[in-house]
């Protein structure tokens, strides 16, 4: 995937920063385009996320690579293969189980090797990367099930790069990490049981990447997070429900305006003195960001009196994709949306909610996919009367491919008159989808 080979590059130090006002990022995603149109790339295309490239090498640019490469590059399934790596070796993708037989100390890459079996990390076997990788830029020990990681990881003073996702064990990060002074890239997507990230977080000023996608077991973000201004990638922010962990409060996302890709908002219904903290996360400013989801739970704090409207809670007109899940305040949706003409995708769900009527959607050029799940107050899908000739058929969501209407159980119709005039209209006025190809429309 794209992505994830442009942050090896940049972990391996192949990509310059020549424009200060240029990521790293963009700039290697400009390389991949180069390669792309060279030829050296080809079948890139979609694989499960909508931004989301897969690719492969030609196979003669492939054979060409590894002649270049010589001995420095290797793959390691087999345990006769391990003893054969030479002290030259720096980058290789091994079974973890084979890491014991390796040689020297060189690294600069250390990826598992992935196959099918359960793969469990020893507490030799890390002591055994962690005494000769001390060159190691790129560690990528994702899926191997194992829920300890020692405190003396951080005598990886050169690594850039640390890939820990899919550790569904894994609870509790030592402290040493925070000591990692070239630390650009933290994944941690789908450590379920993780229950904190750690308390110095702000001692790495190089962090790009902090992935923590689906670590459902965070009960808040550390304090000192909004310190990281480099920060392009933060996947998820946990509101503390209580504040008993002491954790950041939004007022923390006010400088990360680097911000890009997907933020997503957890606990927004327990945040205190809403309208100031809202304000404070300063969304309106994070002209990078692609997708924006905002979660308040299942369950409301009914003791905070403040108006935690989403009027506070304004994205930048560049957002491509908005999801709203369980809010239970206003039955006005917020003004702004009709400012977010760029919007792709639109996803409004929540059992509870009091929107009774949502802001005409049908005039935004580029949405392609509208889904609208248990409003179970919601009488009127627009807020605006058709206007046209009679039995025309109404200009009506020009790119919409995906329409989702399930659990409604109180819509009347799609538009509401809004005068006596509008009375006299013709209600057989025809809607038109001209790209719509799939939709599922469910009233109980």
């Amino acid at each position: 995937m794209y992505k994830l080979l442009v942050q090896f590059w940049i972990a391996q130090g192949y990509i310059k920063q020549l424009i200060p006002s240029q990521s790293l990022q963009e700039i290697g995603f400009e390389y991949f385009n180069d390669l792309v149109d060279r030829s050296f790339f080809q079948e890139v295309g979609e694989r499960f996320s909508r931004e989301e490239l897969t690719c492969k090498m030609n196979n003669l640019m492939h054979d060409l690579a590894e002649s270049v490469a010589g001995m420095e590059s290797s793959i390691v399934d087999l345990e006769g293969h391990a003893s054969q790596v030479g002290e030259n070796c720096r980058h290789i993708s091994i079974n973890p189980s084979l890491i014991p037989s390796l040689e020297g100390n060189m690294l600069r890459t250390l990826l598992h090797f992935p196959n099918m079996r359960i793969q469990i990390l020893s507490d030799e076997t890390w002591d055994l990367i962690i005494a000769n990788g001390r060159r190691l830029r790129l560690l990528k020990l994702d899926d191997i099930d194992f829920k300890m990681i020692p405190r003396s990881i951080h005598k990886l003073k050169h690594l850039r790069y640390l890939d820990l996702s899919y550790n569904r064990g894994l609870k509790i990060l030592p402290k040493g990490i925070c000591n990692i002074p070239n630390l650009q890239v933290l994944k941690l997507d789908r450590c379920w049981e993780l229950e904190e990230l750690p308390k110095k977080i702000e001692n790495l000023v190089n962090l790009t990447h902090l992935g923590c996608e689906d670590c459902n077991g965070l009960t808040h973000m550390p304090r000192g997070i909004g310190k990281l201004s480099s920060l392009e990638t933060l996947s998820m922010f946990v509101v503390d429900k209580d504040g008993s962990h002491g954790g950041a409060d939004l007022s923390e996302l006010r400088g990360l305006n680097k911000l890009r890709g997907e933020l997503r908002i957890r606990n927004l219904g327990f945040v205190k003195n809403a309208k100031e903290r809202f304000k404070a996360a300063n969304l309106k400013e994070k002209r990078h960001l692609r997708s924006l989801v905002l979660e308040w739970g299942f369950y409301f704090d009914d003791n905070d009196d403040d108006d935690k409207s989403l009027e506070d809670l304004q994205p930048h007109p560049n957002l491509k994709e908005l999801c709203i899940q369980g809010w239970r305040g206003d039955a006005e949706f917020p003004s702004w949306i009709s400012f977010l003409t760029n919007l792709v995708h639109i996803k409004i769900w929540g059992l509870g909610s009091k929107f009774k009527h949502l802001p005409s959607f049908a005039q935004f050029p580029c949405l392609q996919d509208l889904v609208i799940c248990d409003l179970t107050e919601l009488e009127y899908m627009d807020d605006n009367s058709p206007k046209g000739g009679q039995g025309e058929p109404q200009s009506f969501f020009p790119s919409l491919k995906y329409l989702c209407l399930r659990d409604c159980p109180n819509m009347k119709s799609w538009w509401r008159k809004r005068s006596i005039d509008d009375s006299n209209e013709d209600d057989t006025t025809v809607m038109a989808f001209p790209c719509l190809s799939l939709s599922f429309l469910f009233k109980d």
